[in-house]
């Protein structure tokens, strides 16, 4: 274990700055000594070497006052040099504090259904960001025109099956991974039963049929008690959430989609990768965040829709009960 400073450092002619959550300022002339004392600082110095240090009196009078200021936390270097050694700094930096380092939950088990434009790219997401078991439920084989927006994909996985081919790139990502895959096209919410009943959420991905898609995804998480989001897009708007988390909540949204079972919906042909790419990040913050809570999820029970370039809300609907 190692302890680190919490954030970076600025030097200024007019001192030292740290800037976190509650910038710091260090008024005092920046020597070499406190140069380097902070420069390991932000490396990380092992527990061990800390006592020998603070024999230092400037190293102690600058330890202790970060300590204090919360601006020191506990780091370890076991997923240095491996693809989760960035977002175990991010999460270390909202999670850990001076004695207990952040460390990845075991037991969160995310489903994917629907492998495309919004479900591959979302599972890269959640396996770069310590989500270790990943179940893909898809029938599709991969196409040329998929390679516009589903970036798991290349030209030597066209007409292979997309859940082995997301499978072969996840695990190349990440190998500690654990994936199942499911090849079947959803027609129903039975259609889903195969699915481990430990799974923690849902990624609603699918968009054939319109509107059925949806409502077999939200059917099957009613009848198991799971929580599940949606998001889609389209060519003048991009849909987030809701991200359901309460009965009262699925079973309000699908009070909302059978009330337009009746309309008649075409499926959107056209897309670009960009405006694609905008709900795959928003919708992968909100299944992160909603697991590793460092912020609010604004999606919690609540859909919206966007404007993709300008990111004007142009609708808001919550399901909560009233």
């Amino acid at each position: 274990m190692k302890i680190k400073l919490k954030c970076p450092v600025v030097y200024t002619s007019k001192g030292i700055f740290l800037l976190s959550n509650n910038n710091y300022g260090i008024n005092c002339s920046i020597g070499d000594h406190l140069s380097d004392i902070l420069i390991q600082l932000e490396k990380g110095i092992a527990y061990s070497d800390i006592q020998t240090l603070l024999k230092d009196d400037q190293f102690a009078d600058i330890f202790f006052k970060l300590k204090d200021k919360n601006l020191l936390i506990c780091t370890t270097d076991s997923y240095q040099g491996t693809s989760l050694e960035k977002s175990y700094d991010f999460f270390n930096f909202h999670f850990a504090n001076f004695d207990t380092s952040f460390s990845f939950l075991d037991d969160i088990h995310v489903a994917i259904v629907g492998c495309g434009g919004i479900g591959c790219n979302v599972a890269m997401c959640l396996a770069t960001a310590g989500i270790r078991k990943i179940s893909l439920v898809d029938f599709d084989q991969v196409q040329p025109s998929n390679l516009n927006c589903q970036f798991a994909y290349n030209l030597s996985d066209i007409g292979k099956s997309k859940t082995k081919c997301l499978q072969e790139k996840l695990f190349n990502i990440n190998p500690t991974l654990d994936i199942n895959i499911y090849e079947k096209k959803v027609s129903k919410a039975t259609d889903l039963s195969p699915l481990s009943t430990d799974v923690k959420l849902i990624v609603c991905a699918i968009d054939t049929p319109p509107i059925c898609a949806s409502i077999y995804c939200l059917e099957y998480t009613i009848q198991n008690n799971m929580n599940i989001i949606f998001g889609s897009t389209g060519y003048t708007t991009i849909a987030v959430g809701p991200l359901l988390v309460s009965h009262a909540a699925r079973c309000n949204y699908l009070t909302s989609l059978e009330a337009n079972l009746a309309k008649k919906a075409s499926i959107v042909s056209g897309s670009l990768s960009s405006t694609n790419l905008l709900v795959c990040a928003i919708l992968g913050n909100e299944i992160i965040n909603f697991f590793y809570p460092f912020s609010n999820n604004m999606l919690l029970n609540r859909k919206r829709i966007y404007a993709p370039i300008s990111m004007q809300v142009l609708e808001e609907k919550s399901y909560d009960s009233d």
